[in-house]
């Protein structure tokens, strides 16, 4: 029950606030893992595709972000992070840098769940463009025999030059089901449902349509090489949310 409670507690803490989330559920965003692995490399290739009839500005829209992902501990890693974006028909544009530190600190094997925290720097790419600072609370927990279950709150505020004021927050919650493995060189394969909600300003919360709110299906492999991928769809269920959004994510652990 201890265990249970403390999860909860680590999961919801931060959602309490204001039962509304950050920035723009993208594309490429996940519900990341609480898990950090002494010694592992990886790296990482994720793309992701966006429509939405009633804002051209958002609507064929492809993007593109590269991992670079190193655990010096058993609690501690750090991941490099690039994107880049296009909209529409015009030209591919960098658009940030990320430096992130990962910290795990509940562990499943003595907790009965994993806990992380999450201390993100995004520099900014352009003149006078801000720079962004992010804090993530992320809890993974089995449920039953073949669930998974994944909560991460997302606080972010931006600093430096035309920064704008407060806090933006985001929630991600996503919930997995293991699947029989039938194929050579497979390892594991999930699949489950995912659901972002990005509620915006946190003293300035509009209502559920102004807010960005997404839902949908999502697939997960592994494989005996190390290799992985992950493919998903979500549908926007909130007027400011993008119509469809589809995503696919490469990579390999060494």
């Amino acid at each position: 029950m201890m265990r249970r409670l403390n999860f909860l507690g680590f999961a919801f803490s931060f959602s309490l606030l204001a039962a509304q989330p950050a920035y723009a559920g993208s594309p490429i965003g996940n519900a990341g893992t609480a898990v950090v692995n002494d010694g592992e490399f990886s790296l990482e290739q994720r793309s992701g595709f966006q429509f939405d009839e009633l804002d051209p500005g958002e609507d064929n829209r492809l993007r593109l972000r590269q991992h670079v992902d190193y655990g010096f501990t058993d609690w501690y890693a750090v991941r490099i992070v690039t994107e880049q974006d296009r909209r529409g028909d015009g030209e591919f544009d960098f658009t940030g840098v990320t430096f992130e530190n990962r910290f795990q600190l509940f562990e499943r094997r003595k907790h009965g769940w994993d806990g992380s925290l999450r201390l993100i720097y995004i520099f900014g790419t352009s003149p006078g463009e801000p720079d962004e600072v992010d804090v993530r609370l992320i809890a993974n927990a089995p449920v039953g025999e073949n669930w998974s279950f994944r909560h991460n709150t997302i606080l972010e505020h931006e600093i430096g030059d035309n920064a704008a004021d407060g806090v933006l927050m985001e929630l991600r919650t996503q919930m997995m089901r293991t699947l029989p493995v039938e194929f050579d060189g497979l390892r594991r394969m999930s699949f489950g449902v995912e659901m972002f909600s990005d509620l915006g300003e946190l003293n300035n919360v509009g209502s559920f349509d102004e807010q960005n709110h997404q839902i949908g299906p999502v697939m997960k492999a592994s494989f005996k090489n190390r290799a992985y991928l992950q493919f998903g769809y979500r549908a926007g269920i909130s007027d400011d949310a993008p119509d469809h959004i589809l995503k696919l994510f490469v990579g390999k652990r060494f």
